[in-house]
């Protein structure tokens, strides 16, 4: 997270709490012969070249326009019907391995979770470095659509876990599309903090400049949504009622179509001043529900 050249000033700006999951990892992570390298069942999809990912990595930006960061790959899974399983000590440990060669990252678009109680559904790296979840479809979107976007992990392979008691109704978790990276968000391979849109008078708000405005800082995050990277800022109403209300722009693509998938990185900052990138993206939340936009002035609202 950086100062920004052009900035929206916004009088009503609050640090609301955000109730984030919680970080329990994956089952199978606690059991030595269930490493990435035993799962049999895997989905390629088409990766990204690596000079064509190279060259996206350190292109120019348009202005008005979202960070692209990744592609959508279809992938009409039924996940449970795919993995491998195995019962261990009265649950199911069921995995899927994805594979998208040359891509830096990887997030992907489920279509429908249903998780019977004490279940789990994970995703994370074939090194095992970097976990998400335990993840669960939005509580306020339509029943009907239980539709998951999950946050970003490193690489170019991963597994999908999803643990359930054996005593328990089976999970449906339908997967629709893995989405490709191709800027490196993690930076394994060395590649830029995605400071290309930095100005020379922006500085991270680790350094000393930011300190009169900790608590402001706290209400930014990062978001992706289709593919694209974006910030905005959690707002308080006229009433102070705390509702977590999220401003955001026009040009980054919100709107009633998009909003499930947006997924909001909180505390995105550099760790040390003048590195210009590094932030952490394990806090984070998906979802969102669709309030209002406008073109002319380039805004949009959500509501966490």
């Amino acid at each position: 997270m950086r100062w920004v050249a052009r900035c929206i000033v916004v009088l009503l700006a609050v640090s609301v709490q955000v109730v984030l999951a919680d970080r329990a990892p994956p089952l199978s992570w606690q059991m030595d012969e269930l490493k990435p390298r035993s799962v049999t069942s895997v989905i390629e999809v088409k990766g990204i070249d690596a000079s064509a990912s190279r060259q996206r990595d350190t292109q120019e930006f348009k202005p008005g326009t979202p960070l692209l960061f990744a592609e959508a790959r279809s992938a009409m899974v039924d996940v449970l019907a795919r993995a491998d399983r195995v019962l261990v000590d009265g649950f199911w440990i069921a995995r899927l391995a994805i594979q998208a060669p040359g891509a830096t990252d990887l997030n992907l678009h489920f279509a429908r979770v249903v998780l019977p109680p004490r279940a789990m559904l994970h995703i994370y790296d074939a090194e095992m470095a970097v976990f998400q979840g335990p993840l669960i479809p939005p509580r306020r979107q339509p029943k009907a659509a239980q539709a998951l976007w999950t946050p970003v992990i490193p690489g170019e392979s991963g597994l999908i876990e999803i643990s359930w008691p054996a005593s328990s109704d089976l999970p449906v978790v339908e997967l629709a599309e893995i989405w490709v990276g191709y800027r490196d968000l993690f930076g394994t391979r060395g590649g830029p903090f995605l400071n290309a849109k930095a100005g020379t008078c922006n500085n991270d708000v680790v350094c000393i400049e930011g300190d009169p405005w900790r608590d402001e800082i706290r209400s930014v995050a990062r978001y992706s949504v289709n593919g694209g990277l974006c910030t905005g800022t959690l707002v308080n109403d006229s009433d102070s009622s705390l509702t977590p209300y999220f401003l955001t722009a026009y040009h980054c693509g919100v709107s009633e179509a998009t909003v499930a998938g947006m997924v909001f990185y909180w505390n995105y900052e550099s760790p040390v001043c003048g590195q210009l990138g590094g932030g952490s993206l394990t806090q984070n939340q998906t979802g969102a529900i669709f309030r209002a936009r406008r073109q002319d002035v380039d805004m949009a609202l959500v509501e966490l």
